[in-house]
């Protein structure tokens, strides 16, 4: 099964890129951004389900999202943020969910290996969330950038 998935179609209403996609597709990974975010589209999302023969998968938030952040009230946001996607996602039958690891904050540039303790931390929180919801994670490796953790395998 051939899916799509793009970062720009959350900036177009669900139902119109929803009519765009199911003739082509038999499965849309949501980006759960913009106009797209999780608990704003789930009606609309049970209604394609109904509705289209398509299949869904979510893309976590990422956007001024960091679960490595070195400030708490940014990292506990962020997972906040990421948990309810599950929720909703579960909530609605889909079976996985994709996110980014956290990255390097200016201030975790200076404590590398503190933001990537951090980052394993919020990782082993959300797989406990993935399990708690019965949802897959999949965590997306980042391009080799000073700000990325999770570069490498």
């Amino acid at each position: 099964m051939i899916a799509i998935s793009c970062p720009g179609f959350s900036m177009t209403p669900f139902e119109k890129m929803l009519t765009l996609i199911s003739p082509n597709f038999r499965a849309w990974e949501i980006i759960a951004e913009g106009m797209h975010a999780m608990s704003n589209i789930e009606e609309n999302i049970r209604r394609a389900q109904d509705s289209f023969d398509i299949h869904f998968k979510v893309h976590a938030p990422f956007s001024d999202l960091n679960i490595a952040s070195l400030n708490p009230k940014i990292r506990e946001s962020s997972l906040n943020q990421i948990i309810d996607s599950i929720r909703v996602s579960s909530d609605l039958g889909i079976d996985l969910v994709s996110l980014h690891p956290g990255h390097k904050s200016p201030l975790g540039a200076y404590f590398p290996d503190k933001s990537a303790k951090t980052n394993k931390k919020s990782l082993i929180e959300l797989d406990k969330a993935g399990e708690e919801y019965d949802v897959v994670l999949a965590l997306e490796n980042m391009p080799k950038m000073w700000i990325s953790l999770c570069a490498d395998a």
